[in-house]
């Protein structure tokens, strides 16, 4: 017995010692235990729900779903991700505005302040599905409990999948990104096994043509830079030649497009919410009707709130202010550019002509299916379809990455231990 326990004993010793020598490992197994808990709350369905339970436009689907959440069955993480990224983006824009002033305040209160942002929009998602869903019926039950308890099952869910998130981005692989893009991946599958099952072979050739061709140009897009050359004092003159700048053509990737989504989402689920209180209200009724993507009011919207969140993202990622300011720290600067205040004038102007041609980009590519669908006046999945693909591509270029860093990061460690060895 005591060399039985010796040898459990041994073998979790080593699996922890692997464990710790191979951090790309480790993070896999937390983030394949995340993904888990994840995919089995999708299939955690919400009590109080009637098997007829739920109405909802294709629009606010397709937000769902790329967003890590899922309006067709109402589960514990139907609400995704949604009211966390437009709690974020909201946040962003106070704070940019200087109308909440954060410098002297402290971080805990920061994060308290967030949260109620993110709990009050997904209060506002969880009443507008409360109110297009039918709830059962349950003798001596009261319907605003039954109706309380479906939506504090959401707002639980989404709290739930947050936490998730930010364990992924402590001890995993991917932060929020690896979830979304699972669950956008399952999405586009359950499309293209339709059209296979439906026999449409025709139109499943030119999707996945389609498929292949937006994953390339995303690529592309995503991998193409454009390099300022760099004087850096202390650099031999040889090596002067291979050092640059880089400026991504289009940094932002797909996260625009996720993005938008839920902002364009949130003053809908504002307008179902009202019409659904104040009944025979013109002007509300106008706003349900034309505020969303099957009218050219409101892609119009749609498609100018995906080109300056594309622009937004583009300074976000590439800050000229402190890239500017961290030449001039180090002494290094651009051929005929002065440091300094001349320096941050020339990568502004640089990285807005960037971003100017990636949001280009992005709107035409996104933009051209729906606008299709809106002179035709047909509605369909597969107009989302290369919003879902840029999405899908820049995730999995980010995890990529993150898996390569990782990677090499071993391989210094082990090249390290080998010379301490000897």
């Amino acid at each position: 017995m005591k060399y039985k326990k010796y040898r459990r004993t041994g073998m979790i010793k080593y699996i922890r010692k692997q464990l710790h020598k191979y951090p790309a490992v480790r993070k896999s197994l937390v983030t394949l235990l995340i993904l888990s808990i994840y995919l089995l709350g999708t299939h955690i369905s919400v009590p109080g729900l009637s098997k007829d339970h739920i109405h909802v436009n294709e629009f606010l689907a397709q937000v769902s779903q790329l967003t890590a959440g899922n309006y067709n069955t109402i589960n514990l993480f139907t609400l995704g991700l949604g009211p966390y990224m437009s709690g974020m983006i909201l946040w962003r824009l106070v704070t940019m505005q200087k109308i909440v002033d954060i410098d002297k305040m402290p971080e805990q209160k920061i994060n308290g302040i967030r949260m109620i942002v993110i709990i009050i929009i997904a209060l506002i998602q969880a009443l507008n599905i409360m109110l297009n869903i039918n709830s059962v019926k349950i003798n001596g039950i009261p319907d605003f409990i039954i109706n309380g308890v479906i939506m504090l099952s959401l707002i639980s869910g989404m709290c739930v999948l947050m936490w998730l998130c930010s364990m992924n981005i402590a001890y995993g692989i991917g932060g929020m990104s690896i979830i979304i893009l699972i669950n956008v991946l399952s999405n586009l599958m359950k499309q293209i096994l339709e059209l296979l099952f439906a026999k449409e072979y025709i139109i499943l050739s030119i999707v996945i043509f389609l498929i292949i061709l937006a994953i390339l140009l995303c690529i592309l897009m995503d991998k193409g830079e454009y390099r300022i050359p760099l004087n850096r004092v202390g650099i031999d003159s040889d090596y002067r030649e291979k050092t640059y700048l880089p400026i991504k053509v289009n940094s932002s990737g797909g996260l625009s497009i996720m993005y938008a989504l839920t902002l364009f989402a949130l003053p809908q689920y504002l307008v179902y919410i009202l019409s659904y209180f104040f009944k025979n209200n013109n002007i509300l009724d106008w706003l349900v009707r034309h505020l969303n993507v099957q009218t050219g009011f409101g892609l119009t919207i749609y498609l100018v709130i995906i080109f300056y969140l594309t622009i937004g993202f583009g300074f976000f990622n590439v800050n000229p202010d402190d890239i500017a300011e961290q030449l001039q720290k180090n002494g290094d600067y651009i051929d005929n550019v002065k440091p300094g205040k001349e320096t941050r004038h020339y990568l502004n102007k640089l990285v807005l002509h960037m971003s100017i041609f990636g949001a280009t980009y992005i709107t035409i590519l996104a933009g051209a299916p729906l606008l299709y669908g809106l002179l035709t006046q047909t509605t369909s999945q597969l107009y989302y379809l290369p919003g879902s693909v840029m999405l899908i591509t820049g995730l999995t270029l980010v995890v990529l990455e993150e898996i390569d860093v990782l990677l090499i990061g071993n391989k210094y460690k082990t090249i390290l231990d080998d010379i301490i060895e000897k």
